[in-house]
C-alpha cells in the first residue's frame, strides 16, 4: 500500500493538468498537508515547483503503473482473505476430527468394558463366541493404544 501512495505523490507531480507550484504546510496539531494554495494559518509552509517537462505520455505510463499496483493489491487482499478463510475452515475440521476421535474413544472404552464383563455380547445379530470377542477386545485395544 506504501507503493500505491507513493505513485499517487508521483501522478500528482507528474500530472500535466497540475499547477507549477504545490504548498506544503503544517497545521497546529503537526500534521503534514499537501496543496495548490498556501495556507496561512499553518506552522510553516513550504513552497514546491513542479518539473514542467514530465510529458503526458510519463504521466500516462505512471497512471497505468498505479493501476496494475492497485489490481495487484486487490488481488492480494482476496487471496489474504481467501488464506484467513482457509484457516479458519481448517480449524473447524481439525476440532470436529477431535471431536470425532474423542467420540470414538469414548465409545470404545465403553466397548472393551462391556468385552470385560463376560455378559453375551451381539454384534451383527449373533452372539459373540470366546474366539471373536477376543478378536473384538484386541481391536478395540489396539485402536485405544493407537488413538486415544
Amino acid at each position: 500500500m506504501k507503493l500505491a501512495s507513493i505513485f499517487i505523490i508521483l501522478i500528482f507531480f507528474a500530472s500535466t493538468e497540475a499547477k507549477s507550484t504545490v504548498y506544503k504546510w503544517v497545521d497546529s496539531s503537526g500534521k503534514v498537508h499537501y496543496s495548490d494554495k498556501p495556507q496561512p494559518k499553518s506552522k510553516e509552509t513550504a513552497e514546491m515547483r513542479l518539473r514542467p517537462d514530465i510529458s503526458a505520455e510519463d504521466s500516462e505510463k505512471a497512471r497505468a503503473k498505479l493501476d496494475a499496483i492497485k489490481r495487484q493489491q486487490k488481488i492480494n487482499d482476496r487471496v489474504n482473505q481467501i488464506n484467513k478463510n482457509n484457516r479458519k475452515f481448517e480449524q473447524v475440521i481439525s476440532r470436529q476430527q477431535q471431536n470425532m476421535k474423542s467420540s470414538k474413544c469414548k465409545t470404545t472404552v465403553r466397548n472393551l468394558s462391556a468385552i470385560n464383563k463376560k455378559a453375551p455380547l451381539i454384534k451383527d445379530g449373533e452372539y459373540l463366541s470366546d474366539e471373536d470377542r477376543a478378536i473384538e477386545k484386541q481391536k478395540a485395544q489396539s485402536y485405544y493404544e493407537n488413538n486415544c
